[in-house]
């Protein structure tokens, strides 16, 4: 008898921990909003273990808008690009550039999300929801109803479970107005 206790202990421990370890490989969770930061731990499934500290220098990862202007309400295509290798994963935003108070983030625009990814932080951010190998995904931003200068796209880009940059951030763009006037009718102005 407890030899069968045993092994019911090892396989309800061992299919626990297999949800643990693939717990993000459907991409980043709501939590993950405000820092952008993976909750991958030193060691995989291990979760008293501390966190695994994102790599530094240059990343081997880029985002391009492929738009030309950015009007109100447009949809604008975005690419993130492996520069190097390829990545498994990604969390995308928009938010105001140079800030870096993350309490103060807040997100521009909204994603739409495609096969491959889901929205998170109520559609202003966008994720992996398949485990794969990508060299580059494009994705698609809807900007924002008003005009606001100065938004990068910021991602945090999986290589491995282990080797992630967090901060990787786009030129600066500007959304401009839909060029839509309203002029005063010529009958207000007489009455």
């Amino acid at each position: 008898m407890a030899s069968l206790r045993f092994v019911a202990f090892i396989v309800c421990h061992t299919i626990a921990l297999n949800l643990m370890v693939e717990a993000y490989s459907g991409g980043a969770p709501e939590e993950s909003c405000a820092a952008m930061r993976p909750g991958h731990h030193v060691v995989k499934g291990n979760w008293s273990s501390p966190l695994q500290e994102p790599l530094g220098g240059t990343p081997y990862f880029s985002i391009h808008v492929l738009s030309g202007t950015i009007t109100a309400e447009s949809q604008v295509e975005v690419m993130i690009k492996a520069d190097q290798h390829y990545f498994q994963g990604f969390s995308l935003q928009v938010r105001m550039a140079g800030q870096t108070n993350i309490s103060d983030q807040v997100q521009y625009g909204t994603f739409t999300a495609d096969d491959e990814t889901k929205t998170i932080c109520n559609s202003g951010g966008l994720t992996h929801k398949v485990h794969k190998q990508w060299t580059n995904k494009t994705v698609y931003w809807t900007a924002p109803k008003n005009p606001i200068d100065n938004l990068e796209f910021r991602a945090t880009v999986v290589k491995e479970y282990n080797e992630f940059f967090m901060d990787v951030r786009s030129s600066v763009v500007n959304v401009v107005g839909s060029g839509v006037a309203i002029v005063p009718s010529l009958y207000c102005w007489l009455s």
